[in-house]
């Protein structure tokens, strides 16, 4: 195990299980659930302010607000890992938020 501060992003609950308590594949990984999909950019931010994670796994990135948000945690030096959707990477590059 490398023993880095880990937290996930889970805003339907994909990553981590659809339970009060999160699949034990996640390890030691904390998990932050999502409310309203509207406000995952909001979790992303305070998951960084809130809990000085080394690494940052965020479940479905497609709004501008969370591209933001993204940009923002990896200028604070926070390795990210995040997903999108899209059937091949010409669909990614043509989705404007993503694409710059």
């Amino acid at each position: 195990e490398m023993e880095k501060r880990v937290i996930i992003i889970d805003t339907s609950n994909e990553i981590a299980g659809d339970s009060d308590i999160p699949h034990s594949g996640i390890g030691r990984a904390r998990r932050m659930q999502v409310a309203k999909t509207e406000l995952q950019h909001q979790v992303m931010i305070e998951a960084v302010e809130n809990h000085m994670p080394e690494v940052i796994i965020i479940d479905e990135i497609g709004t501008e607000l969370e591209v933001l948000a993204a940009r923002t945690i990896a200028e604070k030096g926070v390795q990210l890992v995040g997903t999108t959707h899209g059937n091949c990477l010409e669909n990614l590059i043509k989705n404007p938020p993503l694409s710059d």
